[in-house]
């Protein structure tokens, strides 16, 4: 039998909240990892030196912001972000996805 307009228009809207939820999901995970290593990097940089510590403070304060664009954006601003990123930067894009895909496929074999 095959299904009515309406029926898969409910799959689709269920599928779209599934990939809404876990990318929200991932999103709150990046943000507590980029916030705890900011944290690590500000205590470390503060426990060698005056110098290592400004450039603890920098990459901290990097972390941080990189944490605070992440929790403020949603899923549509990252792909405008990504494809303006794309367009500007082809080579950088392409290198950074096969590194992406290198690693996805790593993460799948040992699994």
């Amino acid at each position: 039998m095959e299904a009515q307009p309406f029926d898969r228009d409910l799959s689709m809207s269920g599928a779209a909240g599934t990939v809404n939820a876990g990318a929200n999901n991932l999103k709150d995970k990046a943000t507590h990892a980029l916030d705890g290593a900011a944290g690590h990097v500000e205590r470390a940089g503060h426990s060698v030196s005056d110098r290592v510590a400004t450039y603890a403070d920098k990459a901290a304060g990097a972390l941080g912001s990189t944490a605070q664009y992440v929790r403020d954006i949603d899923s549509r601003d990252v792909m405008e972000d990504i494809t303006a990123m794309a367009k500007r930067h082809p080579g950088v894009t392409l290198a950074a996805a096969a590194v992406v895909g290198f690693l996805a496929g790593r993460a799948a074999t040992r699994s």
